[in-house]
């Protein structure tokens, strides 16, 4: 499971991470870690369960020594079924312990941030702490992590609290807070401002506090590097990704999730993910172009692998410069940047107007040197069906896939298009998963894909 640091050498702060299954905890901060498996009340319990995690926790670190926390998942599940609402943003609820007034501000500023760019119909509630936590720790964050909640898009996959919860459309776990976060009272180069100008030496906490909630929304994955093998998922629930995961691909757009292509705990895997480990995803590709490289360093680095965007790609200035790993002494960012929106989308997000500004949605294919098109002329995501259309400059047959994530073909047409014209294209989802899947177009001269998300 994947787990951020970030710390403060030689003039940089850096991401990183530890896996809990090799841990050093400072005595302060142990605590138990599980996996319950709970059922949700007398009304589901024999249809269906609902599953928790120990929670991806960030923790920021001034100085070499690893320390994190685990959390415990909740007790009482409340089961809702998907709703509608306005992308008017939405609201956190964060319950500040201890924090100065100055530094409660600087959190807030992040929080204020992230209000504006994804919407949700339930507050996401925060859990802050404000409280000493030794010379070579700055703070932590992360989320619960939940599975197969009613209305989830994708069985069989992690997603975090708070993007259960805007999905359902009630708080699927009120026992608990959605995001927990602590920083350290004792950390002496702290920049409480919110006018974006620190002093060389100091560190922004409200970059520092809106990189750490962009993690805690979902900006994280499960795929990891132990032992010179690729894995995925929780270590004591191993090959059940989060929603994350499933976005991830090589440089040829192959699904990290296909086994046949990287067999889990292989060093095929290991060799993709420390090479050029890529985020797909529908949004991702029409606001970036193509897909984009997440931080792939040939040696695998605990929390700052494959969890952010690459640092050379996105260096520092850059407006998608948040997500990075390395953030420079008094460095200040203010938007969470198009692709961490677009990844935010792809997961299963609402975005909320300041996101949708930064964002392209997908949409037709541009056309082609022989006059060839495709375009979405239904719903995406979609619940039991949706229509494509599909127009051609010269007549041909054209055969049309679709396939799942992993490159299986679940339905087949084969159609003749008239030049000049074109046709719709019916695609049946009503007994298929939900999930994510391609819709790939073959014609005599040219082919097409199009990412299409089939809802519960």
């Amino acid at each position: 499971m994947q787990q951020s640091t970030l710390s403060a050498q030689g003039g940089a702060r850096r991401f990183r991470g530890i896996s809990p299954i090799a841990m050093r905890l400072p005595a302060s901060l142990v605590l138990m870690a599980l996996l319950p498996v709970l059922a949700a009340n007398d009304a589901y319990a024999q249809q269906r369960q609902i599953e928790y995690s120990d929670a991806p926790v960030i923790v920021c670190e001034l100085a070499a020594q690893d320390g994190y926390t685990i959390r415990l998942a909740g007790s009482e599940a409340v089961f809702s079924p998907p709703v509608s609402f306005a992308r008017g943003g939405t609201i956190f609820e964060v319950t500040y312990n201890g924090f100065p007034a100055e530094a409660e501000a600087a959190f807030q500023a992040a929080v204020d941030i992230w209000e504006q760019h994804i919407a949700s119909p339930t507050p996401i509630r925060i859990n802050a702490n404000w409280i000493p936590l030794g010379t070579n720790l700055l703070g932590s964050a992360g989320p619960f992590l939940i599975r197969n909640f009613d209305a989830a898009p994708i069985p069989n996959t992690w997603y975090p609290a708070p993007l259960a919860d805007a999905i359902s459309g009630a708080d699927l776990d009120p026992a608990n807070p959605d995001i927990e976060a602590t920083f350290s009272s004792a950390f002496p180069n702290w920049y409480f401002g919110t006018d974006g100008n620190p002093a060389p030496e100091e560190y922004d906490l409200t970059t520092i506090v809106l990189h750490e909630i962009g993690h805690g929304l979902g900006f994280i994955g499960s795929f990891r590097v132990e032992g010179g093998l690729g894995t995925v998922g929780v270590p004591s629930d191993p090959g059940l990704p989060f929603v994350y995961d499933r976005f991830a691909e090589d440089g040829l757009g192959r699904p990290l999730l296909d086994t046949a292509t990287y067999p889990l705990n292989s060093t095929v895997l290991a060799d993709a993910l420390q090479s050029a480990a890529y985020m797909g995803g529908g949004t991702v590709e029409a606001t970036h172009g193509t897909s984009v490289l997440l931080y792939s360093p040939s040696e695998w680095n605990e929390g700052s692998s494959y969890s952010h965007l690459d640092e050379e790609a996105f260096p520092q200035g850059d407006e998608d410069g948040l997500m990075t790993p390395f953030l420079l002494r008094a460095e200040v960012v203010r938007s969470p940047g198009p692709i961490a929106c677009a990844i935010m989308q792809d997961i299963g997000w609402t975005l909320a107007s300041s996101c949708s500004a930064l964002v392209e949605e997908p949409g037709p294919t541009p056309d082609l040197p022989n006059g060839f098109a495709l375009s979405i002329a239904g719903a995406n995501p979609f619940v039991s069906e949706t229509e494509l259309r599909v127009s051609v400059e010269q007549p041909q047959a054209i055969q049309i896939l679709l396939l799942d994530r992993v490159g299986r073909v679940v339905m087949r047409q084969e159609r003749f298009v008239q030049g000049g014209s074109a046709v719709s294209v019916r695609i049946d989802g009503g007994a298929l998963p939900a999930g994510v899947y391609f819709v790939h177009i073959v014609g005599d001269t040219f082919s097409a894909t199009q990412a299409l998300t089939k809802l519960r």
